[in-house]
């Protein structure tokens, strides 16, 4: 494994750049924020959106940092530190990561997993697969990463890492032995502001559901769009998966290697113990524990993601063993037939999936919104609220520096159809609307809390207020009665 490398080494990977200094300075990691830099780091001034890296350059020296790549000029007086000017060190930033990581995905099977909801358990569920295929692989996600002998939760911060992150794990993967690779790619990720993903080599692509979401971001709905369709070009020869309803498969060069789910691959019955595929006169059977609907397909996503990997005389796959990832359609029974159900639902697509699960009684809906982020989308899951639910309650979510009651206020724009005090309420502390949404439980009814999903803080002003709407579900249900 690379631990080291000379500056000018690095360099190689580009063709326009400015060196002052001594390229032969050795290059042991890389910093993008100044508060974790190492001795040794090279450290990346990046302008963003809300401050900029030219601004730390000299608190990243002062911790260690061998030498600085930038974009702008700067007033810092660095003495015989290297300095290297280019016009976009994003981009750099990813070639020269993975180039320092010896290009470790073309070193394995890389499958990336783009979409607008389904992303994590997609990727997981196709990890899962891998493994009980025999295959030693290896998982980027939002919630789990590692490999088959070592998988840990809540690892990276970004559900994409920063590419050099992304290609430090994906070389630990490779010096582990893994032949395959899963990776969960955001938008932001695959977007050329961030370059995050720009040096990534698949072998294959899975796109999983898609609507609208992160439109503060992305100038509008088709750019959105792009950006996840981006995603094909860092596998040019791979195999792109999808079901025949994304909105993305029109977009699709038909000449393009396609798996098609429900054309190519056809689903012959899918329940919540069983799905049943078949493709070229070939049937594979996968027994599971996935009650939630949207959660088979996910899983029907992934088979066919792996369909190729399966040899013909396996004809059933056995996934009951494994744990469900955390936050994502987890449901609780409280007894008399009430149900919660934990949900990382955070768009108008999910709200739609989420609560069109069937109930007995009355479906009654806690949400809030994310401050600072695609305001747009407010409405539009408040209204599919007001649609298939029976009760709403609001709440806080996270809404960082935004005023809390303007982002209730967005919600309860988008809701025309519930009576104020009889079927709608608007309690801004989580925990007591939680309390208060749980009081309203009769027999038959389901409780579902949205947008949290495995999340354990509530984040305002700078700080963070601990809560998990799983741990709250979880205390009102008897261990024993998690369905």
């Amino acid at each position: 494994m690379t631990t080291e490398m000379p500056l000018f080494a690095l360099l190689n990977s580009e063709s326009d750049y400015m060196l002052s200094g001594d390229g032969t300075i050795r290059i042991t990691g890389f910093s993008i924020d100044s508060r974790g830099t190492l001795p040794g780091d090279l450290f990346f001034a990046l302008p963003g959106r809300k401050t900029d890296g030219h601004h730390y350059i000299k608190e990243a020296l002062d911790r260690g940092a061998a030498a600085v790549v930038h974009a702008s000029p700067f007033r810092e007086q660095l003495g015989t530190i290297p300095c290297v000017r280019v016009p976009r060190p994003r981009e750099t930033l990813s070639r020269m990561s993975s180039r320092f990581f010896g290009y470790p995905s073309r070193r394995l099977f890389v499958i990336g997993v783009t979409g607008t909801n389904g992303k994590t358990t997609t990727s997981y569920l196709i990890f899962q697969l891998l493994r009980s295929l025999g295959c030693t692989a290896g998982l980027i996600s939002g919630y789990y990463c590692g490999t088959n002998s070592r998988l840990s939760a809540g690892v990276n911060q970004l559900s994409t890492p920063e590419s050099f992150e992304l290609h430090r794990q994906l070389n630990s993967f490779a010096a582990a032995g893994c032949s395959h690779a899963v990776v969960e790619l955001t938008s932001h990720a695959l977007s050329e502001e961030t370059a995050r993903a720009q040096d990534l080599h698949l072998s294959g692509c899975v796109f999983t559901a898609m609507g609208r979401d992160h439109l503060d971001y992305h100038r509008d709905l088709e750019s959105y769009y792009r950006c996840k369709l981006s995603m094909i070009r860092l596998s040019p020869a791979g195999q792109i998966v999808m079901d025949r309803d994304n909105p993305l498969l029109p977009m699709i060069d038909e000449h393009l290697r396609l798996t098609v789910l429900r054309s190519d691959i056809t689903v012959l019955s899918a329940d919540s113990s069983s799905v049943i595929l078949e493709a070229a006169g070939r049937t594979l059977k996968i027994i599971h524990r996935l009650e939630a609907e949207f959660l088979r397909e996910n899983l029907m996503l992934a088979a066919a993601a792996v369909w190729d990997f399966i040899p013909p005389t396996v004809k059933q796959l056995d996934l009951r063993d494994i744990p469900p990832v955390p936050g994502r359609g987890d449901r609780f029974s409280l007894g008399s037939d009430r149900h919660i159900t934990v949900d990382y639902a955070h768009n108008p697509l999910g709200f739609s999936t989420v609560l069109s699960r069937p109930v007995q009684g009355r479906r009654i809906a806690l949400f809030g919104a994310a401050g600072e982020r695609d305001r747009g989308k407010r409405q539009e899951m408040a209204a599919a609220a007001d649609r298939l639910c029976d009760m709403i309650i609001l709440t806080d979510e996270d809404p960082f520096d935004e005023d809390p009651l303007a982002i209730l206020r967005d919600l309860r724009s988008g809701i025309t159809k519930k009576q104020p005090g009889k079927s709608l309420f608007i309690i801004p502390g989580r925990p007591a609307a939680f309390s208060f949404a749980c009081s309203l439980l009769k027999p038959g009814d389901e409780l579902f809390l949205l947008g949290k999903g495995h999340e354990t803080a509530l984040r305002s002003q700078g700080r963070e207020l601990p809560w998990s709407d799983l741990e709250a579900a979880a205390a009102l249900a008897n261990p024993m009665n998690r369905v």
